[in-house]
C-alpha cells in the first residue's frame, strides 16, 4: 500500500499525504542510503 502511494505521488509530483507512508519511505530511504 505504500508503494502505491509513492508511486501515485510521484506520478503527480508531490509528496505522500498520509503521515505513515511518508515515515515508511523516509525510513526505506534512510536504509538504502545506510546499506
Amino acid at each position: 500500500l505504500v508503494d502505491t502511494a509513492a508511486w501515485i505521488s510521484a506520478e503527480l509530483g508531490r509528496a505522500p499525504a498520509s503521515r505513515v507512508a511518508r515515515a515508511v519511505l523516509a525510513k526505506r530511504a534512510m536504509a538504502a542510503t545506510t546499506t
